[in-house]
């Protein structure tokens, strides 16, 4: 099936919560973090850099960053004229997108309206069937898959493109997968306000490097090797330095997240990186992501110099039982080891613990709260495992009978979040995993000891007031929410 020749797309972040979006296996509410804001929507930015080479004119608009409501969307809808509207929804606020959805639909009954992301994924012949103000569903990797359609292409004829079109539903069995990330054209970086994605404690504008894709690892409440594939597929060191000139030269942002599930899975890799960096004279400051059994010496040094400033570890445990049941591949002796290096060289330690595992006891909760206090990074978060659809995680809980609701399909009676449980384990009840979680938090950043490191360590009054600000926020969540 073909349409009529498309010139206007609006992808957008709808203003239906401040979330971590386009990151499918990670979609928390932005104020339930502690150290993060919100990131630049790299998922849009990607697809808007293909449409925009196909000569589509395209907007990008990201309402949560831009505190912008419902009736600016009206707003841009009725003066920027798209033909195709995108979502990209999140697990957590599926319903409310939809209705974004149907607000459009039923304003502008010719414009087109794509939904994407993994909740859709997951239920697109539900979502098609049940919502008819939706016509399109996005699988996969769908960067190239809108430019696609905007060719004119027969709609059956796009891996990953599931529609409806009157009452016939196509679902796509075909998952586009980007083999050669290197053929992907930068994200249009130039249709974003850069100035809302800024780093925490100083302010300075952040962005996103998309430089890997792909999980070996198979942890059981874990999206990432569902979403992007077991194989790892690394973008070339040139590639990434190359799109990180563009961002310093053009752009002026010099911070940088390094979007990647394991960054120091190769360190051979990690290094040509770090060289490609010294040879273009680029001096960057870096977060990435890493796994505790990937971190040496060796590779701290190299991560050091190249500008990494702070990495994030999924320590997740400070129960050796819990690590085996959760399929984690880690010890609490390498959790020691790693943090140790990275502190020795000075880069900062963001450590995400989960409590609330089906199997887990008090006393197991309490083990991960004291270890987390023995590591004493400089950043933690306690997450409450969420059953996943399609995770080896949910299949326990369905087994143990610990879900509320077995529909797998959210509705808005079903609030959930990592910082929100509404089930518990077999010996422990949601109420008292939230006040577990609370106490966690609280034990770990109200320390004497913390509050004077983390002011004295602080380079600038900025900092300072940055920190008390993100500080402050976390205590008014925890005690009046």
């Amino acid at each position: 099936m073909k349409i009529k020749p498309l010139t206007t797309a609006l992808l957008i972040n709808p203003p239906t919560g401040k979330y971590i979006r386009g990151e499918d296996r990670c979609q928390v509410p932005v104020e339930d973090l502690t150290a993060t804001v919100s990131r630049m929507p790299l998922d849009l930015a990607y697809i808007a850099a293909g449409l925009v080479n196909e000569g589509i004119r395209t907007y990008i608009r990201d309402y949560p960053a831009e505190e912008k409501d419902v009736s600016d969307f009206y707003f841009d809808l009725l003066n920027l004229k798209p033909d195709l509207l995108l979502v990209s929804a999140t697990m957590f606020t599926l319903s409310s997108d939809i209705l974004i959805l149907k607000l459009a639909k039923n304003n502008f009954p010719g414009l087109i309206t794509v939904i994407k992301g993994v909740s859709a994924d997951f239920w697109k012949e539900k979502l098609l069937s049940s919502n008819p103000e939706i016509d399109m569903v996005l699988s996969g990797e769908y960067e190239l898959t809108l430019p696609l359609l905007y060719k004119g292409s027969s709609w059956d004829k796009i891996p990953g493109l599931s529609y409806r079109r009157g009452n016939e539903i196509y679902i796509s069995d075909k998952e586009p997968i980007v083999l050669n990330l290197d053929s992907l054209p930068f994200p249009a970086r130039t249709l974003l306000n850069n100035q809302l994605y800024i780093r925490p404690d100083t302010g300075e504008p952040m962005t996103t490097i998309q430089t890997s894709r792909g999980c070996p690892y198979q942890c059981i409440y874990c999206l990432a090797s569902i979403v992007s594939g077991s194989k790892v597929r690394l973008r070339s060191p040139v590639n990434i330095v190359n799109e990180i000139e563009v961002c310093v030269r053009e752009h002026h942002i010099s911070n940088f997240f390094f979007r990647a599930d394991t960054f120091t899975l190769n360190k051979k890799w990690v290094s040509e990186i770090a060289l490609e960096l010294k040879k273009h004279q680029l001096r960057i400051n870096y977060v990435a992501n890493s796994r505790v059994d990937t971190i040496d010496e060796e590779l701290v040094q190299i991560l050091k110099e190249s500008g990494c400033f702070l990495m994030s570890l999924g320590i997740e445990s400070g129960c050796e039982k819990s690590l085996e049941l959760m399929k984690k591949g880690t010890n609490l002796n390498q959790g020691i080891e790693a943090v140790r290096l990275l502190k020795k060289y000075g880069i900062k330690t963001y450590l995400f613990f989960m409590i609330g595992f089906p199997w887990e006891k008090k006393e197991d909760i309490d083990s991960t709260i004291n270890y987390s206090l023995s590591l004493d990074g400089d950043f933690v978060e306690f997450h409450i495992p969420v059953p996943f659809e399609k995770t080896e995680l949910r299949e326990t809980m369905e087994k143990d009978n610990l879900l509320v609701n077995n529909n797998p399909f959210p509705s808005s009676s079903s609030i959930f979040s990592h910082a929100i449980p509404v089930m518990g384990t077999k010996y422990l009840s949601a109420e008292e995993l939230l006040k577990m979680r609370k106490k966690a938090i609280i034990k770990f950043y109200l320390r004497p000891k913390y509050l004077v490191r983390t002011l004295f360590k602080s380079k600038s009054l900025k900092e300072i007031i940055n920190y008390v600000k993100y500080g402050f926020r976390r205590i008014i969540k925890l005690f009046f929410k």
